[in-house]
């Protein structure tokens, strides 16, 4: 029986030792590898993520913006007139108690221009607005004008909407620089029935039961001329079912707290555009004006056309924070019909 020497064994422990491990070498490599597929699969994670919010960011902006310029356009096409940037629209508008929420320094009526077309302004022109003021008819209010042999009238009733920008403390998109997001305020006044309806009915038994069933039943206050100008068209009602025989000289139009917004676009994380004031970018461009000197900042209007039928063009344009900095746009562009009283 032969026996290994020491040497021998010695040898044998090292090649086990050897042949169980790694080498330095090896283990520089397994670990390079390993890191770089651990960076692979990270960068294609990120990468997918962020595909999965910009996508998101579009989807939202599209259908939030869509919405918001089909609800404007509903609007607009039950008005019963349309105020514009002259001496009746300014008085109007300057009724309008809006101190909750004022208007954007730049807020514009647009001029109304009865023999235009819808077409961009041209340089020397300033029809466009980012604003529209307009009367929309409500539900009628039906009255008793006679209990006894039951006769009921129904009175038209209307209400004052003002659609404008507003500036707002809330950051929206982290694009530089960073700017307080411009959102879009439908303010709703309370509503007035018709002054002239009242005073047309045939006697003066049926104009007292109309009024009172206006003011205790419906509680109405006032009654609106949709002919005159705003200090000459609000006439006061009592209880009693008197109705002031002159207008109030100096009427202030309250806002419906229950309908109207505080906002269209902040609360659901979007902003008006700001303008590509350079036009190069197809869609932060101003669409309808060229007046270098004031820009509308996501909304534009123009009204053309007689009183009869009216033309409103409307272009919303929102915009949506997406990756990073990084944030999508969508603009829309609607016309809209209207009928002046």
């Amino acid at each position: 029986m032969s026996t290994a020497s020491p040497t021998d064994r010695s040898r044998r422990v090292r090649r086990r030792t050897a042949e169980a491990g790694f080498t330095f070498l090896e283990i520089v490599l397994v670990l390079s590898m390993t890191s770089m597929l651990a960076w692979l699969v990270e960068r294609t994670f990120t990468t997918t993520s962020q595909a999965d919010r910009h996508i998101a960011a579009v989807q939202h902006a599209t259908d939030k913006g869509q919405r918001l310029a089909y609800k404007l356009r509903e609007l607009v096409s039950a008005s019963r007139r349309l105020f514009g940037r002259d001496a009746i629209g300014a008085d109007y508008l300057s009724a309008l108690e809006i101190r909750r929420i004022p208007a954007a320094p730049d807020a514009r009526l647009p001029l109304i221009d009865p023999l235009g077309d819808l077409v961009p302004d041209e340089v020397d022109q300033r029809l466009t607005g980012n604003s529209l003021f307009f009367v929309r008819e409500s539900d009628p209010a039906e009255v008793v004008v006679d209990p006894v042999a039951g006769t009921v009238r129904y009175i038209d009733t209307y209400r004052f909407i003002y659609v404008y920008p507003a500036d707002t403390p809330t950051i929206v998109s982290q694009k530089l620089p960073v700017t307080p997001a411009r959102d879009l305020i439908v303010w709703r006044s309370e509503t007035y029935p018709n002054y002239m309806q009242i005073i047309g009915l045939p006697t003066a038994d049926q104009r007292e039961h109309a009024v009172k069933e206006l003011v205790n039943r419906f509680h109405y206050q006032y009654a609106w001329d949709p002919s005159g100008n705003v200090n000459d068209s609000f006439f006061a009602m009592d209880t009693f079912g008197a109705i002031s025989a002159s207008a109030e000289t100096t009427f202030t139009i309250l806002e419906d707290m229950n309908v109207s917004n505080v906002g269209s676009l902040v609360y659901v994380n979007l902003q008006l555009c700001p303008s590509d004031i350079t036009r190069e970018s197809y869609d932060r461009r101003a669409w309808m004006t060229r007046d270098n000197d004031w820009w509308p900042h996501g909304f534009e209007t123009k009204i053309v056309g007689g009183s009869g039928s009216r033309k409103v063009w409307m272009r919303l344009t929102v915009e949506a924070p997406s990756v990073g900095a990084q944030t999508v746009v969508f603009a829309s562009q609607l016309i809209a019909s209207a009928h002046d009283l």
